[in-house]
């Protein structure tokens, strides 16, 4: 009989974030800071209807249970891969802190009205709200406006975070980044590019 303790779900949701930030191509002994902050953010649970499953193979995947949509990525992949990229382009920037807040300030100032036509939302004949594109004659199941507003709170959030590891312990700007002296965040090689879905 085996006398390991058997592993709380915050350990398994917390070892399965680390895993796949690592995948991204985000090296926790080369990044630390920048893998903590998804990491955490990872494991803070998944967007609306997602959830985490494993095939057969033992391979995580991500389902939909109200759309009835899987992918191999998280859904906010490429939100995070934008992250990534902008942490990197910071990190060689002569002011880094400077351009991230003009990030920052073009995020807040951005116009979040969809150019597609909307309309909703209706009924099906069980009671499921939908929204309908009157132009495209598509339909999601859920709010695409609220759906934007949550994706630009999130990156608007991550890159506040990311802003202040690049602030030393006295409050005042780094002209460069923390892990390339030894501290919270460093270079790495582009994210991967795994493009799969079920």
């Amino acid at each position: 009989v085996s006398n390991r303790k058997p592993r709380t779900r915050d350990h398994v949701e917390n070892s399965w974030a680390n895993q796949y930030v690592s995948w991204m191509g985000v090296k926790a002994d080369r990044e630390q800071g920048l893998h903590r902050l998804l990491s955490n953010e990872l494991s803070r649970g998944l967007p609306g209807s997602w959830t985490l499953h494993a095939d057969s193979e033992g391979r995580n995947y991500f389902w939909n249970g109200l759309s009835g949509e899987s992918l191999w990525m998280h859904p906010d992949h490429s939100l995070f891969n934008s992250v990534v990229r902008l942490y990197r382009l910071a990190a060689e920037h002569a002011e880094p802190v400077e351009f991230l807040k003009q990030i920052l300030g073009k995020l807040k100032g951005q116009d979040l009205k969809t150019k597609e036509k909307w309309t909703g939302p209706f009924l099906t004949d069980d009671g499921n709200p939908y929204w309908y594109d009157t132009e495209r004659k598509t339909s999601l199941w859920f709010d695409p406006g609220a759906e934007m507003v949550r994706q630009q709170d999130l990156k608007v959030d991550l890159i506040s975070k990311l802003l202040m590891t690049f602030y030393s312990h006295d409050g005042r700007p780094n002209t460069t980044n923390n892990d390339a002296q030894g501290g919270e965040l460093g270079n790495n090689n582009d994210s991967n590019n795994n493009n799969n879905n079920n």
